[in-house]
């Protein structure tokens, strides 16, 4: 569970615009499930397609199961 949702998501975004795959796999996971952030599946389907842009196998799990 996070804690600061808000914190998580900045650190997140920071680390994602560096390139870190697994950031933009969990950024998709916040806003997929809304942990503490608004709901977003759009945003979070962007964040899941840059994640496989680096091979991210969760992230491709994700859209496949989104897209049933």
């Amino acid at each position: 569970m996070v804690k600061d949702p808000c914190k998580a998501a900045r650190l997140f975004c920071k680390s994602a615009h560096a390139g870190d795959m697994d950031a933009k796999f969990e950024l998709g996971q916040l806003y997929a499930f809304g942990q503490g952030v608004k709901r977003d599946w759009e945003l979070a389907a962007a964040w899941y397609y840059e994640a496989v842009k680096g091979n991210n196998r969760k992230a491709q799990a994700m859209l496949v199961m989104s897209s049933r």
